[in-house]
């Protein structure tokens, strides 16, 4: 994942911005938030995006979801960080810029997505995932230039993913800098999340929650609704997902050596055992234990 931080902010900054801009548009032309005619859009399926924080099971939805026929995966891939690169560079990437982006500018971000993705995926697999943990700060960004995409959000219990974060070693890059201690996790979780639900607030994009602890308990029935969502059949191939991940050549993300293993729970409810250690992360995660259904004991 390597994403350097200043840029992240500055997405994170613009983004809100840039949801807020396209909501109002939306609400002034009645349509969705985007200067794009549905109907002119490229002929392939747009991408689904797989998102979540840190060590939320994103690897693991990943290897269960490559394991369909229909779909393949491209892990951490800079396909988004390649728009945003472009727009820095062609106009300041600036929300007045932005704002002057007309159908063909957003259709030409779309080919340059495509073409920077063309090497990373099997286009002969109708359904393309886009796996990268932090696209959770760009989705204004994406949905302005894919109005139909969907989004997967992993979610697993906030304490047991900050204290997953700090117990696991991740390559040296700016944004893991954040992930040092419990409180610098827990703090990084709060910004990451505050930042979604502002989000989510102004666009309504069309996502998938999907709990870490759901798909541990009950695969096939966590599994199902994303089928759905995509338009997909049931394939038993997901319930045989290790062999996926034994097959792949290289597994990117610090999980390698989990997702071979059956679904296992001694992950669950982990930091119950750190307590002490996890309480002054409290101010910043009981918000979200509470959004996200888990109760603060």
């Amino acid at each position: 994942m390597v994403i350097e931080m200043e840029r992240r902010q500055l997405s994170w900054q613009r983004g809100r911005q840039l949801a807020e801009q396209l909501a109002q548009r939306r609400l002034s032309r009645g349509q969705a938030p985007s200067a794009i005619d549905p109907g002119r859009e490229s002929q392939r399926r747009p991408p689904v995006f797989l998102m979540g924080f840190p060590r939320s099971g994103t690897t693991l939805l990943d290897t269960i979801l490559r394991s369909h026929p229909a779909i393949d995966v491209a892990e951490e891939k800079p396909g988004i960080a390649a728009l945003e690169i472009h727009l820095q560079e062609t106009r300041g990437w600036s929300i007045e810029q932005f704002a002057r982006l007309d159908e063909h500018d957003l259709q030409d971000l779309q080919q340059l997505y495509w073409q920077g993705m063309a090497p990373f995926w099997d286009s002969s697999q109708p359904v393309l995932i886009d796996k990268l943990p932090l696209h959770i700060c760009a989705v204004p960004l994406i949905q302005a230039v894919f109005p139909d995409a969907t989004f997967l959000l992993a979610i697993r219990n906030p304490r047991d993913t900050v204290l997953s974060c700090v117990q696991q070693t991740f390559a040296a890059n700016d944004a893991m800098l954040h992930l040092r201690s419990l409180p610098e996790a827990a703090r990084f979780y709060d910004r990451v999340m505050t930042a979604w639900l502002h989000v989510q607030r102004q666009l309504d994009p069309a996502v998938q929650v999907i709990r870490y602890e759901d798909l541990i308990a009950d695969l096939p029935a966590t599994i199902q609704p994303v089928l759905d969502r995509l338009n997909l059949p049931w394939d038993e191939r997901l319930i045989a997902f290790q062999r996926t991940a034994r097959d792949r050549d290289l597994i990117n993300t610090p999980s390698a050596a989990q997702v071979v293993q059956p679904l296992y729970s001694s992950s669950i409810n982990k930091w119950r055992r750190y307590r002490h250690y996890l309480e002054p992360c409290d101010r910043f995660l009981a918000a979200w234990l509470d959004h996200w259904g888990y109760g603060f004991e």
